[in-house]
């Protein structure tokens, strides 16, 4: 009889393939906790400070108006004196200290009319926040 033909090898079957797992999430670098507040501001402060904000929301306008955008947060110090007048008003953060906007919110600040206290007067960090 004929010799027989050798089979061919049958490949071996391929893997399944394996799906990729899904792409990591992006995770953006943690945003820096702002500065502490020395201490908590009185409802006393809040309650002048809101009620007579116009000068200091146009402060902030005119920021806008010159650079297109707006800070997120600006903390402002400044002393209450037991007079009710205020001196030394300063921006915490560098990059606004000796600006037109930390000269505008001192002359707008100075100008508020605080009640008289009882006390030596007191240091305030007043956080304005921008959304």
């Amino acid at each position: 009889p004929p010799p027989r033909p050798v089979p061919s090898p049958v490949p071996a079957p391929m893997p399944a393939p394996v799906p990729m797992p899904p792409p990591a999430p992006v995770v953006a670098p943690p945003v820096p906790a702002p500065e502490p507040v020395a201490a908590t501001v009185s409802f006393e402060v809040i309650d002048v400070m809101l009620r007579n904000n116009t000068p200091v929301k146009k402060c902030f306008y005119d920021v806008g108006q010159a650079t297109g955008q707006l800070p997120p947060r600006v903390d402002v110090a400044f002393n209450l004196m037991p007079t009710g007048s205020v001196t030394g008003v300063t921006i915490k953060q560098a990059q606004y200290q000796g600006s037109p906007l930390e000269r505008c919110l001192g002359t707008a600040i100075r100008n508020i009319g605080f009640p008289p206290s009882s006390g030596n007067g007191q240091s305030i960090v007043y956080p304005f926040v921008l959304q």
